[in-house]
């Protein structure tokens, strides 16, 4: 498994084919953030992507992707959501950042359970999203 990041401009082609693979309409590039982050299995196939915006104390995922060609392991979504707060704390770390919260959205019963099994608190009655105090 390999994690990079990747500038909107030039994965945005490839997200949405994902997103149109999955019937999802992807909102604009120019709305996305500039950071996506991309994880690739073992061969070096890419198989999610999540943007992360980074807007005061908070950091947002949205419309994390799928690549349903290589037939993708939810498994790896948590991992990538591991990494991205190792980033989060990271960033922290230099002067100009204090992120506290990290806020995200999950549509399925399963990425649901792995967010409370992690910390994760359900923000919003009848609704997807979900945040991490960040330490």
């Amino acid at each position: 498994m390999n994690i990079r990041i990747e500038n909107v401009k030039n994965f945005y082609p490839v997200m949405q084919r994902w997103a149109d693979d999955h019937q999802f309409i992807l909102p604009h590039e120019a709305l996305m953030p500039w950071d996506i982050f991309v994880l690739s299995n073992e061969k070096g196939v890419d198989q999610y992507c999540v943007g992360l915006w980074i807007a005061s104390h908070v950091a947002i995922t949205a419309f994390p992707l799928s690549n349903l060609d290589c037939k993708p392991n939810v498994k790896n979504l948590y991992k990538l959501y591991e990494y991205l707060e190792t980033y989060i704390k990271k960033l922290n770390k230099q002067d100009d950042y204090n992120i506290g919260i990290f806020w995200t959205t999950a549509g399925t019963e399963g990425y649901k359970k792995f967010l409370e099994k992690n910390n994760w608190s359900g923000l919003m009655k009848n609704e997807d999203h979900y945040v991490k105090m960040i330490e």
